[in-house]
């Protein structure tokens, strides 16, 4: 079996709907001009149906001789590459059968309901129907067709605005526009030469222009999936299918439409060891200590990635057998044969014997597998439970004790730590600041072009590189800067794995676009500005000089991604679709507004994606950006009350270990999640419903001390009254030991109408009154206690006088 003929039925199947793009745009000029294509329509009740597979047809007629060979009359086993992409609902041979068989399991259909779909066709708003959000659905009665979603997408290119939903009846965007716009860029994508990277380049632009598009607006079907989604998993499902009934030499149309056959494997992988591995630290914790940080957390994605590409490589599969990738974890869905077990494992122990190599066991890779039919994939929650126990066992069975022995040379004499990590060593030199190990002279230097340059390639490990340690033994790096680089528009080295455009030009990039949520803030010399000269980005002569991390996530979203979407129908590509938009938030959505308002444009981020988030920037930055972040997050769920977010926040000094900025923001975050019901956020050591602390927000204390009828010495009395309350609430449920000395906090409420009767900034016996009752009202009020006193803390920290 040639990789070639897998790569051809993969982009088969990623091209097989390509004609409803160009049907919805009504390219009459394509219709006309390549109408000598065979019939690839089928019939029902004696009228042709399915127009779009015309246009599929047509689409690789207008391109054929434009792009790769693979378009231009290219056969596998006598069948027409342009056969394969249109005859998936007329299909003539277990060939075409695989894409058609492979676009049913992806939309979620068994022979029955893919039968019942046909009956219910309505072509008559085809058109005017628009991408519906998933979001709408969950927690709730499910829409039950298009007309009872309030939320749709537009029909754009994905950018920063456009990855939020809409009400349906505003403006939505023009298939024709956006249809000429794709088709002009096909035409500039690079590397025709390197057909898979050129696929690769593709399906990132597909993705720009189709993420958008409903895959189905006929039929039964809810349009809450993504043509791009469907396509991909589709070209997933083709491979896996062809691979295995091709090594099993029973690829014939009976064997193809079986859906009882265990022919696939669904695989998740994760990555174990993030927390040590970002914030791994010897004794020169603070120089470059932010360039090695964003270097760590671009490497994470940077291991996965290639793991990926690994994996894909050593089973002959192309790209798109990966069909969810964020956040340190994949998913792909391979072929169940001997030799794909056999690969599949051969993957798994090549990767984690260099990752136990170069970092001692911190960090692993763990591949999680189960056997599928067709009808298997149409159950995901029963899969995704299955996967999910087996990921919880790799966990804790991350290193093969048999591979230790090479560690024995790693430890000589005459070596000292590595100043950066404190684990690896390196010989001993008189000049400590340049102590430092290859794996950390990489992850520096990652670090440091991040901040500069837009592209980057992965190259062949034979090739000239700049990485001092190959990545899995394979793998080399290349950056913009270096004189090596590869200049899209010329020849690439038959070496050349991967270019990626690390910007966020999505209507104009020629390569693949990737995004790593790597906004990182930069001095005025263009270099990575550090955390002290973030804390000390104020130019106002109160307030303290601090940072604060920040981390949050989505709460219960494993449920949410196995279950509720359920309530809906459910499906690969619907999984893909909802998977893809969660990390589009983190990875589209937050750089640019870190980027482009100028209030966060110093805030850090050190990792983002999937559900999980975790920044660093001045203190009350971080707040107000918690804030933005929560109203953001909202209006990006369609303001789903099911669907919310937890957040953590500690306040630390800007010289303290990175190490503990995550551990003190991490047990923020536990704290809220452990709040019932979650939708909470822990600030200043308090836990408090997201509610109760934008309806305070308000900031009355603010206004007191604006008004002068409050000073700095009457907020910390005002903390004092607090904690007695808190200690008074405690004796009365048991809590705590009631002595007589501890039986004065219940005297708070005298103290606090004895302080505010005597502060002379207070006029008028009205005045002190209304002051007193809304105070007494608020500390009574366990909630409204913890947000006043949460908004105490901010006020004092504004309003401290810093010593400059």
């Amino acid at each position: 079996m040639k990789d070639k003929d897998v790569l051809v039925i993969a982009l088969a199947g990623f091209l097989h709907d390509i004609g409803k793009f160009a049907q919805r745009a009504d390219t009459q000029m394509w219709k006309t001009k390549y109408d000598d294509t065979k019939n690839y329509q089928p019939q029902y009740n004696g009228n042709l149906t399915h127009i779009h597979v015309k246009y599929s047809a047509c689409f690789i007629r207008y391109l054929e001789e434009k792009l790769p060979e693979i378009f231009n009359g290219l056969k596998i086993e006598g069948t027409p590459f342009i056969d394969l992409v249109a005859s998936h609902h007329k299909p003539t041979n277990a060939l075409e059968w695989i894409i058609a068989c492979a676009d049913r399991i992806s939309s979620g259909m068994d022979k029955k309901t893919y039968d019942d779909n046909q009956a219910g066709i309505n072509y008559k708003e085809y058109k005017y129907t628009r991408l519906a959000s998933i979001f709408e659905e969950i927690g709730g009665i499910a829409p039950k067709n298009y007309e009872q979603y309030k939320y749709i997408y537009k029909l754009n290119p994905i950018n920063s605005e456009n990855i939020f939903p809409i009400e349906k009846d505003n403006e939505a965007g023009d298939y024709k526009e956006l249809f000429e716009n794709f088709s002009g860029r096909v035409l500039k994508l690079a590397h025709k030469e390197n057909k898979e990277l050129w696929f690769e380049h593709f399906d990132s632009l597909f993705q720009t222009y189709a993420s958008y598009i409903p895959s189905a607006t006929v039929g039964l079907n809810s349009p809450d999936i993504s043509l791009y989604d469907h396509a991909r998993t589709t070209a997933a499902l083709a491979s896996a299918i062809y691979v295995y009934h091709k090594e099993n030499e029973t690829l014939n149309e009976n064997q193809v439409e079986n859906y009882d056959d265990k022919k696939f494997i669904y695989l998740k992988s994760k990555f174990y060891g993030i927390q040590n591995f970002m914030f791994s630290q010897g004794g020169q914790t603070n120089k470059n200590s932010a360039k090695i940080l964003r270097g760590r957390s671009f490497y994470i994605s940077l291991l996965m990635e290639l793991a990926a590409d690994l994996l894909c490589k050593n089973l002959g599969l192309p790209h798109t057998s990966i069909i969810m990738n964020a956040a340190g974890a994949i998913t792909a869905i391979l072929p169940n044969t001997k030799i794909a077990q056999q690969k599949i494992k051969e993957s798994e122990k090549l990767i984690n014997n260099w990752l136990i190599r170069e970092f001692y066991g911190e960090a692993s890779v763990g591949f999680a597998q189960t056997q599928a039919s067709g009808n298997d994939l149409l159950d995901l929650d029963g899969l995704g439970k299955t996967i999910a126990k087996q990921l919880e066992i790799k966990k804790h069975q991350k290193i093969d004790i048999s591979c230790l022995g090479a560690l024995k040379e790693c430890f000589q004499d005459n070596q000292e730590p590595c100043a950066f990590c404190g684990k690896r060593l390196i010989s001993a030199k008189e000049n400590k600041e340049e102590q430092i190990c290859p794996i950390c002279q990489d992850l520096r230097k990652i670090g440091d072009n991040l901040t500069k340059q837009t592209k980057m390639i992965v190259v062949d490990k034979s090739d000239k590189q700049s990485l001092k340690k190959i990545i899995y033994d394979k793998y080399g790096l290349i950056f913009e800067s270096d004189d090596n680089f590869y200049n899209a528009d010329e020849k690439p080295a038959s070496s050349l794995i991967k270019y990626w455009d690390l910007s966020d030009d999505f209507q104009n990039s020629t390569t693949t676009l990737k995004q790593f949520a790597a906004y990182i803030p930069k001095n005025e010399k263009g270099g990575v500005k550090d955390f002290q000269a973030i804390a000390d980005s104020n130019d106002k002569e109160k307030g303290i000089n601090a940072l604060a991390a920040l981390k949050c996530d989505i709460d219960n979203l494993g449920s949410l991604f196995l279950s509720e979407i359920n309530k809906n129908g459910n499906s690969l590509s619907k999984q893909a679709t909802f998977s893809r938009q969660v990390n589009s938030f983190w990875t589209i959505y937050l750089p640019s507004l870190l980027k482009n308002d100028g209030k966060f444009n110093d805030v850090y981020t050190v990792f983002a994606g999937g559900d999980d988030l975790f920044l660093i920037g001045k203190w009350d930055v971080i707040i107000d950006l918690a804030i933005k972040l929560k109203d953001a997050f909202a209006k990006y769920s369609c303001y789903n009350e099911k669907i919310t977010i937890s957040t953590g926040i500690a306040l630390l000094k800007p010289g303290e270990p990175i190490k503990k900025f995550y551990r003190l923001s991490e047990d923020a975050l536990e704290h809220s999640k452990d709040n019932e019901g979650k939708n909470s956020l822990t600030l200043f050591d308090e836990t408090i419903k997201w509610a109760e602390y934008i309806r305070e927000e308000k900031d009355k204390i603010a206004e007191l001390l604006k008004d002068d009828k409050i000073n700095s010495a009457g907020l910390q009395k005002l903390l004092s009254l607090i904690d007695m309350a808190n200690r008074a609430d405690e004796i009365s449920i048991g809590a705590r030991i009631a002595d007589i000395k501890e039986m004065q906090n219940f005297k708070w409420r005298a103290l606090l109408t004895y302080f505010i009767a005597m502060n002379e900034n207070v006029k008028g016996q009205t005045d002190k009154q209304n002051l007193i009752n809304d105070f007494v009202k608020q500390i009574e009020d366990l909630n409204k206690r913890k947000a006043l006193k949460i908004s105490l803390w901010k006020n004092i920290y504004k309003n401290r006088t810093m010593r400059r």
